[in-house]
């Protein structure tokens, strides 16, 4: 049995602990011990981590293990029993086998329904309608669906969609989300007003984690589910920018080598690399000001530099119709699982 001490407002658990739940538990931890988090937040300890990926379950208890409680659980229904929010961060095919094992919990369920157990799905391609269709089946076949359950399923008050992104760990990243939904829980139909609003008082403290995790920004990206897909698209593009950014640096590291041959390998990757993290993270100082992309386009010198590139990629590459068609490719991924059950 997992045992440890439920510490301050909200108690999380993680299920699967790959690189974005690693991700988030890190920045958790790291924002316990940081000046200027809210008190609150610092009094949530007690991490709940599913035994899965061990080898960044133990590189978290060697880092964070000296200020922060680790409980590590070999079967996914001790952490469920036991917290107010599980983040789902297991790959999409292995959702099926996690929600059979959790919705085939009497215990499990009547906390679902009665609010006290919020998910969090982080999984790309699976909406929420998808992950209630598979856990609604699970409840029925295994005769765990009470009219409760299955008014919280109907609701769709259960669970939220996030897509954080891996500088969460240094506190310095933005998260899309979900609204909080509940559907027909007007005029006392559906979900019990007292089931509503547990599950919408864990929602907000899904937000105000994300929110600490963005740093300085303060700030989480609340949509509508259905614009939760185009947002995610472009979350598919992270890779695509950290290729540009290492086909710029060898192009630099090459002309470097052919104009400076004797300049030190070593230094010059290091510069290079330097420069690019500084440059890109500069550019976007206007935007984060107020200005508008199409106007920072207009505002470059005419017959100058970023002109001329600019019309390359748009003439002789066709960029503005290439990555569209990367754009609408991902998107299309992401829509065609968005309804349908974890398979």
């Amino acid at each position: 049995m997992c045992k440890s001490t439920r510490v301050g407002a909200t108690t999380f658990g993680f299920i699967g602990c790959g690189t974005i739940n690693a991700a988030i538990v890190r920045g958790m931890c790291r924002s316990q011990k940081a000046a200027g988090v809210p008190a609150e937040f610092k009094e949530r300890g007690g991490v709940w981590l599913s035994a899965r990926s061990a080898g960044k379950v133990a590189a978290l208890k060697e880092e964070f293990g000296g200020q922060v409680v680790f409980t590590v659980c070999e079967d996914v229904r001790e952490i469920a029993q036991n917290v107010d929010v599980v983040v789902l961060g297991v790959r999409p095919e292995h959702f099926p086998e996690v929600l059979a094992l959790l919705f085939s919990d009497a215990a499990i369920c009547a906390r679902v329904a009665a609010g006290e157990l919020f998910f969090v799905n982080l999984a790309g391609t699976i909406g929420s309608e998808g992950v209630t269709a598979t856990a609604r089946g699970v409840a029925k076949g295994t005769g765990r669906a009470s009219a409760e359950l299955e008014a919280m399923f109907d609701s769709m008050a259960w669970l939220a969609k996030a897509m954080p992104l891996p500088p969460v760990q240094h506190r310095n990243g933005v998260t899309v989300l979900t609204e909080f939904v509940c559907k027909d829980c007007k005029d006392g139909a559906g979900v019990a007003a007292e089931a509503r609003d547990a599950a919408e008082a864990k929602y907000g403290a899904v937000v105000a984690l994300f929110k600490v995790l963005s740093g300085s920004a303060d700030t989480a990206v609340v949509v509508p589910e259905a614009q939760l897909p185009i947002f995610v698209t472009i979350t598919g593009t992270m890779g695509i920018f950290y290729q540009h950014c290492r086909v710029m640096q060898r192009w630099m590291q090459a002309k470097v080598a052919a104009a400076d041959p004797g300049a030190d390998a070593a230094a010059v990757e290091a510069t290079t690399r330097d420069f690019l993290i500084g440059f890109f993270s500069t550019v976007m100082t206007d935007p984060a000001h107020g200005e508008e992309f199409q106007e920072l386009m207009g505002a470059q010198t005419k017959g100058g530099l970023n002109e001329h590139g600019i019309e390359m990629l748009r003439e002789d590459h066709k960029y503005e119709e290439a990555l569209p068609q990367v754009l609408e490719t991902l998107y299309g991924r992401i829509v065609g699982n968005k309804s349908k059950g974890a398979k």
